[in-house]
């Protein structure tokens, strides 16, 4: 049944709403919206500030009493959580966001906002003011989300490798050279990077050392021509239970599980229409993803 609705005057909304105990924020155009839980009704409304003629792209990230937001003009914003008020913004690149679904999301860790951008480089910024930290030149765009764990940071580019950064300088870790692109956002669980790659193989990576573990077709693999069939490029995030890990072919339509441990495929799940910027969601055992036929999935993982 529904518990309520709230209308919106924006036309535009790129990013998922973030829900954070009993408040959830919502981008829409040049807005930031936040809303009670309970009843929908509007707590306060910020909008980008004049002179800023970009819309948000990114989801609300909250941490530390800060929002943070991408705009498709290359600028990243904070606002205070309690009333909508910029606390610092700080330009990215005029090409962070040429490609505004398409688009690397900032991660936020006690210290540093990390953040991709198209024209190859990635980003740091003092998550308390702003000031850049420290930024590391690739040779490809960077669509990837980050991810950090355990003062890492970990994310793929179009140069086709994984690249993990230590997060208080940006020098090299490690980095994991795949067949492709690598749009996919890497997910750390129990010392393991999952990540997809558009060479059509979902790997598995120590996080400590780049060393794999396993990779799997994220199709059909064809012994005699040493090729994956049936399968096509991957830019979500993996999601990941306790025995699987699970991403989405938007190429083909298909949502595909994997045995966590060794990559052995559990089941594929076809849609009679698109997934695209449909991430899997991992939650209470099951996977939970959305299709472009109008329908909401939950399947064991």
């Amino acid at each position: 049944r529904k518990v309520w609705q709230q209308a919106l005057t924006a036309q535009n909304n790129y990013g998922s709403p973030s829900v954070y105990g009993s408040v959830v924020y919502v981008s829409e155009d040049f807005y930031i919206y936040a809303l009670k839980t309970s009843d929908g009704s509007k707590i306060w409304r910020a909008a980008i500030p004049s002179g800023d003629n970009g819309n948000i792209i990114t989801s609300p990230l909250l941490a530390g009493g800060l929002l943070y937001v991408l705009t498709d003009s290359g600028n990243l914003y904070a606002f205070n959580s309690k009333d909508g008020s910029v606390a610092w913004n700080t330009p990215v690149s005029p090409h962070v966001g040429a490609l505004a679904t398409h688009s690397s999301s900032p991660v936020v860790d006690g210290r540093g906002v990390y953040i991709g951008s198209l024209d190859h480089t990635f980003y740091a910024f003092d998550a308390h003011s702003g000031s850049p930290l420290w930024k590391v030149t690739t040779r490809g765009k960077i669509i990837s989300s980050p991810a950090v764990a355990n003062g890492v940071v970990y994310f793929g580019s179009g140069d086709n490798y994984v690249y993990a950064l230590h997060g208080h300088d940006g020098s090299v870790k490690w980095k994991y050279l795949t067949g492709d692109d690598v749009q996919s956002s890497p997910a750390v669980a129990d010392g393991v990077v999952y990540v997809a790659s558009n060479d059509g193989y979902l790997y598995t990576l120590n996080a400590e050392t780049g060393k794999p573990y396993w990779r799997a077709p994220i199709g059909d693999y064809d012994a005699t021509s040493n090729t994956v069939q049936n399968g096509g490029p991957v830019q979500c995030q993996p999601a990941i239970t306790g025995d699987a890990v699970c991403v989405v072919d938007t190429f083909n339509w298909v949502v595909r599980s994997y045995n966590r441990h060794d990559g052995s495929p559990r089941w594929a799940h076809k849609s009679a229409d698109s997934y695209e910027n449909a991430d899997p969601i991992a939650a209470n055992g099951l996977i939970v993803f959305g299709s472009g036929d109008q329908t909401i999935y939950a399947w064991g993982a």
